[in-house]
């Protein structure tokens, strides 16, 4: 597979803008979409067309885009090969733990909201995460940052950010969810000798029909120590 450098490019623009990009060449009319979902742009389709397309065909062009997103989300579950042609490095171990904590998707476009975030460095990163889902009524959103830079950092994540998850599909609120976080960091730290270990993070649920944050106790920030 052939790597195109993104930064100054007009693929850069597109993928930033989230825009359609066209332009004459000596081989026909250049057009490049970019392949979103929700906001997420996981690709781009370049086509070389004959003449100057209409609105209709770009119309139809775009749709093709937002479809082939689908595909390329489906077909993601089986196989590396996207993971393989994002990476422009092999990263870290630890970053590559990171990396299974993180959603699926990094952004989400609703009509409510738009949310968007990213590690860095990309290749060499250890215990930071965030995490976000939505239910029918709540958009909740977790920061989490595990003491360290290297791998027991990246354990004691894995940990806090699935003990989170658990508590939350558990239909656990934010207090709950907290508690139930610092048991599994004691835990992490008992079995992998973090006793001088500790983590902060942030808990969010934002109520959709509203737009304001809410927590399990009124006037008690969305914040917690783990230790």
């Amino acid at each position: 597979m052939e790597r195109i450098p993104l930064f100054g490019s007009v693929y850069e623009e597109v993928i930033r803008t989230q825009r359609l990009y066209q332009e004459a060449t000596g081989q026909g009319q250049r057009v490049i979409v970019p392949i979103t979902n929700r906001g997420d742009v996981i690709g781009l389709l370049e086509l070389l067309l004959p003449v100057r397309p209409g609105e209709d065909v770009l119309d139809e062009v775009g749709e093709a885009a937002h479809i082939l997103a689908y595909i390329v989300i489906a077909n993601g579950r089986f196989t590396d090969f996207y993971t393989w042609g994002k990476r422009s490095r092999p990263p870290a171990l630890a970053a590559e733990i990171q990396y299974q904590l993180l959603p699926s998707s990094l952004s989400c476009e609703a009509a409510q909201f738009t949310l968007c975030g990213c590690l860095k460095p990309s290749e060499d990163l250890s215990g930071d995460a965030f995490d976000y889902t939505l239910d029918r009524d709540t958009l909740h959103v977790s920061v989490t940052d595990p003491m360290g830079h290297d791998i027991q950092a990246a354990l004691a994540a894995t940990l806090l950010v699935s003990a989170l998850r658990g508590a939350r599909r558990a239909g656990a609120g934010l207090a709950e969810q907290a508690h139930l976080a610092e048991q599994a960091h004691r835990a992490d730290r008992a079995l992998v000798d973090h006793a001088h270990g500790h983590a902060t993070g942030l808990l969010l649920r934002s109520n959709l029909h509203t737009g304001r944050p809410s927590s399990s106790t009124p006037g008690t920030p969305g914040r917690a120590l783990w230790r």
